[in-house]
């Protein structure tokens, strides 16, 4: 019997994945599902509901929980503080809700001796929890996430297998694909082309979906009033926020067209994004974190700071106006500037983790990352180590213009996710069109693979 552990969040989402396992399940006999949730869902699997399972002795406290995590899988120990559940819901969770669902959900992995565990990409406890579980017992897991940027112009649909929540290439990477190298090579110069031409820009998806985080239109606008007068959720106070924001920052943005002094650049995370709170807690405050580099840059040398295009308005007028006023080397720019014109005047980029990071790479500049990626250990790469050592490393990354070398390092990590990655290199299905029949072949290709192997060792 081959074992799949399908961890889900609602039964939305149960529903989506069911049908993509539904058109390719019965290639494999031996295969068995079982979709786990938080509530009792109704599926033509077999659920098991959390809610139902019931931990009554040796429930350890806060200090004895953290022992008994492993520090090389949980670099990040409090994970319930990125759960969307508790960013945006008003019932906040806490430690120990977090202690329960990781007794629980060890419990059925350890009884149920599964041989996949499928998760989703966000940042939820069930999704998180039992890809970290899995690790430290050693069975293939996975977070499926969407990772469209190392595509050519950000185009087509790529699906992440992703064995690490924090992004170590290293770890549960046993069983990666193992595509064609010069197809791999193809795809990575055909890549850094779309990059540095300046034709493409990121921020184009991010535009799509803006109006999930910054209504634009009056309709948007009045529902998200209505949502937050009857206090249906979190959500909507952060969406007025950003709005009234949005409008009021337009007057502290610097026109960069005329803007000639040398300048480090850092483009801000979404205050709420997991990049932040899951990964990299330690730099969940972006207001703190441009005070932390405003103290340290070179003579003469300014930050130009960047919102996420997703979320303009994410930083508010008042503290926009603080920041400015205490540090005059430190200025704001509109969202909706193409990172391409900034990086390329830049001296150095500065990031937590985003994927700013890496078009800044391929054009050839000095980075300093400050928290957790899957590029912060590449040679090459500037880490942040403290804050006393942070002046002379700015100033090094400034005195460095040969900037950023280690070409051959950044293409063998880009090779590693494609290789994580499906469909293969140089195919690219329609985001519009073909998502979910790219979910499907890529979900029946992993378990093909995994699969297959399995059977073979059984017998």
């Amino acid at each position: 019997m081959f074992k799949i552990a399908l961890f889900v969040r609602d039964e939305s989402y149960a529903a989506t994945l069911e049908d993509c396992f539904k058109s390719f399940l019965s290639r494999y006999p031996k295969a068995n599902i079982d979709i786990i949730s938080y509530e009792k869902i109704n599926t033509i699997y077999n659920n098991i509901s959390l809610k139902e399972i019931d931990i009554k002795d040796n429930i350890p406290n806060e200090n004895e929980y953290f022992s008994m995590l492993n520090d090389s899988f949980w670099l990040n120990k409090k994970i319930y503080e990125a759960d969307p559940k508790n960013v945006f819901s008003n019932k906040k969770l806490d430690i120990n809700y977090q202690i329960l669902l990781t007794l629980k959900i060890k419990k059925i992995l350890v009884e149920n001796k599964y041989d996949l565990v499928l998760a989703g990409g966000a940042a939820y406890l069930i999704w998180t929890i039992p890809v970290l579980l899995s690790l430290e017992l050693g069975i293939p897991a996975y977070k499926i996430q969407t990772f469209n940027y190392i595509n050519p112009g950000y185009e087509g649909v790529r699906i992440w297998f992703c064995s690490d929540p924090f992004w170590n290439l290293k770890l549960g990477n046993e069983n990666d694909f193992t595509w064609e190298e010069t197809g791999i090579e193809k795809h990575i110069n055909t890549f850094r082309k779309s990059i540095t031409t300046g034709k493409y820009d990121l921020a184009v998806d991010a535009y799509k979906i803006r109006k999930n985080f910054t209504p634009e239109s009056f309709f948007s606008l009045l529902k998200n009033i209505i949502k937050y007068l009857f206090s249906i959720d979190n959500v909507s106070k952060f969406r007025l926020t950003s709005y009234i924001n949005s409008r009021s920052n337009q007057s502290l943005y610097i026109n960069f067209e005329q803007f000639n002094d040398q300048y480090f650049l850092f483009p801000l995370n979404q205050p709420y994004d997991e990049q932040l709170l899951f990964r990299s807690p330690e730099f969940k405050n972006n207001i703190n974190t441009i005070k932390l580099i405003a103290k340290n840059l070179p003579i003469d040398t300014h930050l130009v700071v960047k919102e996420h295009p997703v979320n303009p308005g994410m930083v508010s007028t008042k503290d926009i106006q603080n920041i400015v006023s205490e540090f005059q080397n430190v200025h704001f720019v509109n969202p909706n500037i193409n990172l391409y014109k900034l990086i390329e005047k830049c001296e150095g980029l500065i990031t937590v983790n985003s994927t700013s990071g890496l078009e800044a790479m391929i054009h050839g500049k000095n980075i300093l990352v400050l928290g957790r990626g899957y590029y912060r250990e590449l040679d090459g790469v500037y880490k942040f180590q403290n804050e006393e050592s942070l002046s002379a490393q700015l100033l090094d990354m400034q005195n460095n213009n040969g900037g950023f070398k280690n070409h051959k390092g950044l293409d063998r990590v880009l090779a590693t996710i494609i290789n994580q990655t499906y469909p293969g290199p140089n195919i690219f299905p329609s985001k519009e069109t073909q998502y979910y029949e790219t979910l499907t072949d890529a979900l029946e290709f992993k378990v093909n693979q995994l699969y297959s192997s399995s059977i073979e060792d059984s017998t």
